[in-house]
């Protein structure tokens, strides 16, 4: 039989507010970090650039990713 543990209200608002804090602040990041990404430059599918431009384009996704 699995027994339920409630916790007062007092203790897990601070926790639920904090990590409300931190999950949009982590949204927002995201949101830099997507706009940041060379692949989604619709302008890199037409584009011939060299093999070393292309590493760095891979590079850059990758610190996104």
């Amino acid at each position: 039989m699995k027994r339920v543990i409630t916790f007062p209200k007092k203790l897990l608002e601070p926790i639920r507010d904090f990590l409300s804090r931190e999950e949009r602040k982590l949204e927002k990041r995201k949101k830099v970090l997507e706009k940041e990404d060379p692949f989604e430059d619709t302008r890199r599918l037409t584009d011939n650039a060299a093999s070393d431009a292309d590493a760095a384009e891979q590079a850059g996704h990758e610190r996104v990713t």
